[in-house]
């Protein structure tokens, strides 16, 4: 049986929002479905997708006007969080696809451009996507042996979140590493936790023990830490959550996070009113 993805909505309309949603739970697959800029910048904050489906035109807030800078702006966003191969794009439009429409929306960072109405077009876009996905998901794999550390410490481990995932320690020791969902999902969202790489936001407090251990296992298994503390994923009670010792950094990140300030200076007004 084919592999459920995880599927983010954003469409300011009902009546297209109710059919993707319909489409997309007739292909077996799990969605989330928002109506506006501000729902979709808190959507994707929250959870890794595989495939994201976006009209181009969106509000900043339900009952605003929808406009398509909203859209470039939330494609931009989303690249920031979800790179290319890692989530499957696709732009929706009701205005027509003319070039610099559909040059712009790749410019963001779309990897479809689909005029709504075109259902045997988006058919094959949504089949690339789930190819996309699903030959990324493959099961964890040890190295040959663990990458030692000479200081024996949970921070001088790295792992480079990227295609392929490395995993690399102070002294310059590397190697290329496979990532489960689960795990590539945990450790996404720690890099960009706000509250210093803590599961407090990823899940539900029953299910972040479960998502601790696998990411535990994971580093465990990867890196050759002998002294120090044993847990690279331990619990903090003061915040009554797990947090990783282990830095994670995503190459792609400081070129797509500069595209991002660009797009912040250029529309300021637009993601001031969605603040």
């Amino acid at each position: 049986m084919p592999e459920r993805l995880s599927v983010l909505v954003v469409d300011d309309e009902e009546r297209p929002r109710i059919f993707l949603e319909d489409l997309i739970t007739g292909r077996g697959h799990r969605w989330v479905s928002v109506s506006s800029l501000q729902e979709a910048r808190a959507a994707i904050a929250k959870e890794i997708f595989d495939i994201v489906v976006m009209d181009l035109t969106i509000p900043v807030l339900v009952g605003r006007a929808p406009l398509p800078e909203h859209g470039y702006a939330l494609e931009t966003q989303i690249r920031v969080r979800m790179p290319r191969g890692r989530t499957y794009l696709i732009v929706l439009t009701g205005q027509g696809r003319s070039a610099m429409d559909s040059s712009l929306a790749h410019d963001h960072g779309c990897d479809a451009y689909v005029l709504k109405g075109d259902r045997e077009r988006l058919l094959t876009k949504l089949a690339e996507g789930e190819a996309q996905a699903r030959s990324r998901r493959r099961p964890n794999q040890r190295p040959k042996a663990r990458l030692p550390l000479e200081a024996n410490s949970w921070q001088d481990c790295t792992i480079l979140l990227g295609r392929p995932a490395r995993a690399r320690t102070r002294s310059g020791a590397e190697t290329v590493v496979e990532l489960s969902d689960r795990v590539e999902k945990v450790l996404y969202h720690l890099q960009f936790s706000e509250a210093g790489s803590d599961l407090s936001e990823l899940a539900a407090a029953s299910n972040r023990r479960s998502l601790a251990r696998d990411a535990r296992k994971f580093l465990r298994g990867v890196f050759d830490v002998a002294a120090g503390p044993a847990d690279p994923v331990p619990y903090q009670r003061a915040r009554k959550t797990w947090i990783c010792l282990v830095e994670l950094r995503d190459p792609d990140l400081d070129q797509a996070s500069g595209a991002y300030e660009e797009l912040r200076r250029r529309d300021h007004d637009t993601f001031e009113d969605a603040e």
